[in-house]
């Protein structure tokens, strides 16, 4: 005569895969939120101190997915703290590549010591461009 086990598994399991869509669900309603800016905290190296900005904005090279490459790498293996601006859709909030009009948190140039912009015809408001002139003015990129 065998006797007969009960498992609490399936029921964990079960509890385990809600939980994981409910997270899974959540982030893909608040990551469009968070799509205007990227930062990569430099631990050491040496670039350590300094900060980078990089602002992708074109349509033909793709530079949404090629400068946060670029800045996660400068971070972690040289230290520097960089931080990649997107142009994004103001009515979703999403990154879209094409002509650059809406880049918030641009107020991140005037604590950079270095900019990399790749942009391609841009066409903003005053108020999104405004602190890419006033930097520009206060010679940030000597």
């Amino acid at each position: 005569m065998n006797p007969v086990f009960r498992s609490s598994q399936p029921v964990q399991r079960t509890n385990l895969v809600r939980q994981i869509l409910v997270i899974a669900i959540c982030w893909t309603l608040i990551s469009p939120l968070s799509a205007a800016k990227l930062v990569y905290e430099g631990a050491s190296g040496s670039g350590h101190g300094k900060h980078i900005v990089f602002v992708a904005g074109d349509h033909e090279y793709r530079s949404e997915e090629s400068l946060p490459a670029l800045g996660r790498i400068l971070a972690k293996h040289h230290g520097f703290k960089c931080t990649v601006l997107f142009n994004v859709d103001p009515e979703s909030g999403e990154i879209v590549a094409g002509t650059p009009s809406n880049i918030p948190h641009m107020e991140a140039l005037e604590t950079a010591d270095l900019a990399v912009v790749f942009l391609r015809l841009p066409a903003h408001d005053g108020q999104s461009g405004s602190p890419c002139v006033q930097a520009l003015k206060n010679d940030v990129w000597q």
